[in-house]
C-alpha cells in the first residue's frame, strides 16, 4: 500500500511538472510576441520561480529594473528570488556563503523591496521580505521589526515559500532569546512543532 501510495505521489508530481513546463513554453511564446505585456512577463516569472527557475526571473526583470519600470508585485517577486538564491548558496555552503556573492543576492533584494515600498508603503509581502533580507544577514533586531510590521496589518498573505510571518517571527525571537514573546506564536500549529520544541529545550 504504502508503495502504490509513493507510486500516486510521483506520478501527480511528473504531471504537475509537465503542466508547468508547458504552461511555461506557451507564456515564453505568448511574452516574445507581446514583449511590452507586463502581466503576461509576471505570470511567467511566477510559474519560473515555482519551479526553482530563480535565474528566469532575474532574466526577466534585470533590464526592467534598470530602466525603473516595474511595479510592486514585480519588484517583491525579483526580491524573493534573490532570497530563495541566497538561501539555498547558504544551505550548500554554509560559511562560505560570502565568497559567492551572498552580500550582493541581499542587497539587490533589499534594494528592490525598497522601490516596492515607495510605492506602496502598507504592503506586509514586502514588509516579510525585508524581515527575511535582514534575517539572512543576522540582523535580527532588524528582522522583528520587520516581521512585526507585517502582522501588525492583520491579513494573511503569501510568503513565496518561505515560512509563514508568525513562524519566521517567533525563529528570530526565539535567537533573542525572548522566549515569551515566541511561544504563543506557535502553540497549536502543527506546522511549528519543532521550532516549538527547540525553544522548550532552551
Amino acid at each position: 500500500m504504502i508503495r502504490f501510495l509513493s507510486f500516486i505521489v510521483l506520478l501527480a508530481s511528473g504531471v504537475w511538472a509537465q503542466n508547468m513546463s508547458d504552461g511555461i513554453i506557451a507564456l515564453g511564446k505568448k511574452l516574445a510576441d507581446n514583449p511590452d505585456d507586463d502581466g503576461i512577463r509576471l505570470e511567467l516569472a511566477r510559474q519560473y520561480y515555482l519551479m526553482g527557475g530563480y535565474e528566469e526571473v532575474f532574466r526577466l526583470y534585470d533590464k526592467k529594473f534598470s530602466k525603473s519600470d516595474a511595479k510592486p508585485d514585480e519588484y517583491k517577486l525579483y526580491a524573493a528570488a534573490r532570497l530563495k538564491t541566497f538561501e539555498y548558496s547558504n544551505a550548500m555552503v554554509k560559511d562560505f556563503t560570502r565568497w559567492f556573492g551572498a552580500d550582493e543576492k541581499i542587497r539587490f533584494a533589499e534594494m528592490a523591496l525598497e522601490k516596492s515600498l515607495a510605492m506602496n508603503p502598507q504592503d506586509p509581502q514586502a514588509y516579510f521580505l525585508l524581515g527575511m533580507a535582514k534575517y539572512f544577514r543576522t540582523n535580527y533586531d532588524e528582522s522583528e521589526v520587520y516581521f512585526k510590521q507585517a502582522l501588525s496589518y492583520g491579513v494573511s498573505f503569501e510568503t513565496f515559500g518561505f515560512s509563514d510571518a508568525s513562524v519566521q517571527l517567533a525563529t528570530v525571537l526565539r535567537t533573542l532569546k525572548k522566549f515569551d514573546e515566541a511561544i504563543p506564536l506557535l502553540e497549536g500549529r502543527d506546522d511549528a512543532t519543532m521550532e516549538l520544541f527547540a525553544i522548550y529545550l532552551e
